[in-house]
Parts: structure tokens; sequence; C-alpha cells
């Protein structure tokens, strides 16, 4: 199968607004040393895999579906 970086303008349709989804502003990375740092506001939860523990980071300024697992 070819893939072509062309798409027919004909098949976009206008966006259509929903105000139940709003969408936040999250706050911009900090570069540290050339690399993205968030700021933690808290840890919901925490397990061990394989003798290593990870856990459940709740980023500031982001809803929990953007939570993620960190070692």
């Amino acid at each position: 199968m070819r893939i072509h970086n062309v798409f027919y303008v004909g098949l976009l349709s206008k966006v259509k607004r929903d105000n139940k989804r709003a969408f936040e502003n999250h706050p911009p990375p900090v570069t540290v040393d050339g690399e993205e740092e968030y700021k933690v506001e808290g840890i919901t939860n925490a397990e061990e895999r394989n003798g290593k523990w990870f856990f459940r980071v709740k980023w500031k300024g982001y809803g929990s579906e953007e939570n993620t697992w960190e070692p």
C-alpha cells in the first residue's frame, strides 16, 4: 500500500464547539539542562513491580487523565 501526503479538502468539516469539554491551559514545562520538567501536585498511588517501586504522579495544572506511572 502506498501512502501519500495529500488529503482531499472536500472531506474536511468545521469544528463543532462543545462547551462540556473545555480545554485547560496547561502550564508550560520548565526547561532545566535542556530537558523539560513538570511540577508534581501529588502521589496518588504506589506499587512494586519486579523489585522496583513505581508511583502514580498527579501533575500540577493537568487533569487526572494525565496522571502517569513513574519509577
